[in-house]
């Protein structure tokens, strides 16, 4: 949590997306530029 990392594997994010919602996260993706 705090790391955001950019996978180009549309599925490892699918997945990803999935276990968030499942979770309640209303927040999935953080854009941060540093």
């Amino acid at each position: 949590m705090g790391k955001i990392l950019i996978i180009e594997d549309d599925a490892l994010i699918i997945k990803v997306f999935s276990t968030r919602l499942k979770s309640g996260g209303h927040q999935v993706f953080a854009a941060e530029d540093g």
